[in-house]
């Protein structure tokens, strides 16, 4: 059987950038690479698995899809990202220009203008850093 891996980080920490990268090296040495989502195409026999994405969401709840990753990958590992204070990034924090927002349906798309990687201690405080006020008024 294929081995599964599942690589989570936060909001920014270059998922996308890696899962690329991770295609190109295959490529390179002539291995076929399928880069999918959210389903691969398993036609062609057992290729590896290789999974990205969030595992929890800006409440910190796990998303279904990362949950059973968690329980069901043979390796996983952690993409890490800083806050702005310097500290490990291990939130995903939804913002508008009022703050942090804490409560709304588990998945609203957006990027960097709606989320941002953020340390727990800034999460629990609500601090965005002093860029965001500087970019948001």
């Amino acid at each position: 059987m294929a081995k599964l891996y599942f690589r989570y980080g936060a909001m920014g920490s270059s998922k996308t950038a890696n899962a690329l990268m991770v295609e190109y090296n295959y490529r390179e040495r002539g291995k076929r690479a399928l880069l999918a989502k959210p389903a691969a195409d398993i036609r062609d026999g057992e290729k590896i698995v290789i999974c990205y994405g969030l595992r929890a969401d800006f409440q910190n709840n796990l998303f279904p899809g990362s949950m059973w990753l968690l329980a069901w990958a043979d390796e996983i590992e952690e993409i890490k990202t800083v806050c702005w204070c310097g500290r490990a990034a291990k939130c995903n924090a939804r913002f508008n220009e009022n703050g942090i927002v804490r409560e709304g349906a588990q998945v609203v798309l957006g990027g960097n203008d709606s989320y941002i990687a953020l340390c727990r201690k800034h999460l629990r405080e609500g601090n965005l850093g002093p860029d965001f006020k500087l970019k948001h008024g």
